[in-house]
């Protein structure tokens, strides 16, 4: 028996996709913190893609987990004992009744779980091409991921800190989109491409996951002539210095694309926490919701195709069918952007 773990949304897309394709049904473990949890886990628990759906406390593991007020020294040392005991206190399933276990992301609480516990487990990537930027995303360095460096090694030998990213040795193996410009590279990771997955759901099964997803939800625009415009995290991510900064770069190509006779749709990147409600009004955008998957516009029979998908760097826009064109406004842009501010 198989049990797929699930944080985000895009965690559940490519697990109900993988157990469409694969004519399989697995127990899924579900993140209580997701948006709108009630409403997908009661969808989830109502289709017969599962044998079980799981309820996984994960805001009351994280809450319990990340309440230390040790210094960061003991804190390393304490850490196992503080989420084992969060672990048998919200989360009573018997993972070794299961065959095999699939994460889509191992630095969170229960990867440590797994590793500290022994408990054998397989990576997925946590979005498309994660380990080509994960390191930039969080900025770490190579020492905290890089078996070749000796902080790495004393680190796996001890068990001190996080072990994640698939370089526990209980990571069986890392399930990747693509194996070129990997940050990480050991004989762990094997490639699956998620665009090849995709194209094998049927018509009906498409409309399954639509369903699923945005059931409700308006997804839809109504100028022949519009935009999608998919925002990053630019500030988090670190490439700008505020979220005036990165509003500013966003409202520049909207800016654009409205002067020149386009409708402009918002979709904001799942970990995008800038408030775009301003650029909406000012530029009567439209606006699709930020933690839906991205992938499932494809599957609206109802949309008119974009003229063009626009991403600053983001490769996901390569993934989407129902664009006609993709653009990319580059890092150089940001700059562009930034010199204007500051001059």
């Amino acid at each position: 028996m198989k049990l797929y773990v699930c944080l985000t949304y895009y965690h559940l897309l490519i697990t109900v996709v993988k157990s469409l394709v694969n004519h399989e049904t697995y127990d899924l473990l579900v993140a209580n913190d997701i948006p709108e949890y009630q409403e997908i886990y009661t969808k989830l628990a109502a289709s017969t893609l599962f044998n079980q759906v799981i309820e996984y406390k994960s805001a009351e593991i994280r809450k319990q987990c990340n309440s230390s007020t040790m210094p960061r020294y003991i804190e390393i040392f304490s850490r196992k004992k503080r989420i084992d005991t969060c672990f048998r206190q919200y989360c009573t399933i018997d993972f070794a009744q299961y065959s095999d276990i699939y994460l889509y992301h191992d630095i969170t609480e229960i990867g440590s779980y797994f590793t500290s516990n022994k408990i054998d487990y397989h990576l997925l990537e946590d979005a498309l091409d994660y380990f080509k930027y994960f390191d930039t995303y969080y900025g770490i360095g190579k020492s905290s991921y890089d078996e070749r460096t000796i902080k790495c090694k004393l680190k796996i030998i001890f068990g001190l800190g996080y072990q994640a990213w698939g370089i526990s040795k209980y990571c069986i193996d890392v399930e990747v989109n693509d194996l070129n410009g990997l940050k990480i590279r050991n004989d762990k990771y094997f490639e699956l491409p998620r665009k090849k997955m995709f194209e094998k759901l049927s018509t009906e099964q498409k409309k399954m996951v639509y369903s699923l997803f945005a059931g409700g939800k308006t997804l839809s625009h109504s100028d022949e002539d519009a935009i999608l415009l998919c925002t990053q995290p630019l500030y988090t991510s670190g490439h700008v210095s505020s979220y005036d900064i990165q509003l500013k770069v966003f409202e520049s190509i909207i800016r654009d694309y409205t002067v020149n006779g386009y409708q402009v749709v918002l979709k904001p990147h799942p970990r995008d926490e800038a408030d775009y409600t301003a650029l909406i009004t000012k530029y009567k955008c439209g606006y699709i919701d930020k933690n839906l998957p991205s992938e499932i516009l494809d599957y609206n029979p109802d949309i008119k195709p974009y003229y063009a998908a626009v991403s600053v760097t983001s490769t996901a826009i390569n993934f989407l069918d129902c664009a006609k064109n993709k653009v990319f406004m580059g890092m150089e842009y940001i700059k562009k952007i930034e010199e204007k501010v500051y001059d």
